[in-house]
């Protein structure tokens, strides 16, 4: 029997432990985590979270790109997959393979026992138990899967950074009647983030930007928002990239969309903003040229079968 059909398994066992596939509450996960004795310390001083509607995969890659380009080894969390549960687990700059992943889960759903928790919940758990007890990376970066406020990405507690990426209308079927608005989303994207450092992307309009600031007005973490403390113009070249550190020229990202450029702009103000990393001008331009499409997700198919 192939490791993947083991993968796949074992993931339609954890899916018999709860009779909903999203049930939003960090309850399951404080305790798996506790079960499983992570060192969410080791792990809060290095962890960058990355919640919104659009954008979290590419401005979470140019990220890992960039901190690769100065020398960084990476982990990295996102979802959901396109052919392998073994794409949203990267450790130490590299994917995860079958087998050990199989291994990984198995321990995990050993120490779980059959206790109830959803699928995203032992998965995410599985990952911060690897990435605090077995990976040697310097950076840890995840991506929240629905809203933020009860997602269990945020079960690290109190850490690095949190990106707010473009929030839009999306999930309104797990809000309550009555709020299935874009103020609820963002209520649910943005509140009690829990970080040193919190940035903010270009939003598609104005007023759903001034509502993120709004209602991250009373959090103390330091705030870098675009057009306020970061911006862009797109020219012949790539962008120029504008911050309160200074003006780079950028060459334009290799992923698709011109929305991209936004995304990697974000991303390099995420970078900039971390000083304890020491990252260059040149581990930047670096990084950016080094994104690559992520097959079946990013991808121009030019031929049929």
């Amino acid at each position: 029997m192939k490791k993947q059909s083991r993968i796949e398994n074992l993931i339609s066992k954890f899916l018999q432990l709860h009779d909903r596939k999203i049930d939003l509450s960090l309850d399951r996960i404080n305790r798996l985590n506790r079960d499983l004795k992570i060192n969410i310390d080791n792990l809060q001083a290095k962890t960058v979270t990355l919640s919104g509607t659009n954008g979290k995969w590419s401005t979470a890659t140019t990220i890992r790109s960039i901190f690769e380009a100065a020398g960084y080894k990476v982990d990295l969390f996102t979802s959901p997959h396109v052919q392998s549960y073994t794409e949203r687990f990267i450790f130490e700059s590299k994917e995860i393979s079958e087998e050990n992943l199989f291994d990984l889960l198995s321990e995990v759903e050993s120490k779980n026992d059959s206790k109830p928790i959803t699928i995203f919940e032992l998965l995410t758990s599985a990952f911060y138990f690897y990435s605090a007890s077995k990976s040697k990376s310097n950076v840890v970066i995840a991506e929240n899967g629905l809203f933020q406020r009860y997602d269990s990405v945020s079960s690290i507690g109190h850490h690095l950074m949190n990106v707010t990426c473009p929030i839009g209308l999306d999930h309104l079927d797990w809000l309550p009647e009555g709020k299935k608005t874009i103020d609820q989303i963002i209520i649910e994207k943005t509140s009690n983030i829990m970080s040193n450092n919190i940035v903010v992307s270009e939003q598609s309009d104005n007023e759903i930007l001034n509502k993120i600031k709004k209602n991250l007005k009373n959090n103390r973490a330091k705030k870098t928002i675009f057009s306020t403390n970061y911006n862009y113009e797109i020219n012949k070249d790539g962008f120029l990239y504008k911050d309160d550190f200074g003006v780079l020229q950028l060459p334009k990202p290799n992923l698709l969309g011109e929305h991209q450029v936004s995304n990697a702009a974000c991303a390099v103000s995420a970078v900039r903003n971390l000083k304890k990393y020491n990252i260059k001008d040149e581990h930047i331009v670096k990084g950016i040229k080094s994104i690559k499409n992520m097959r079946g997700r990013l991808q121009v198919i030019d031929k049929g079968f």
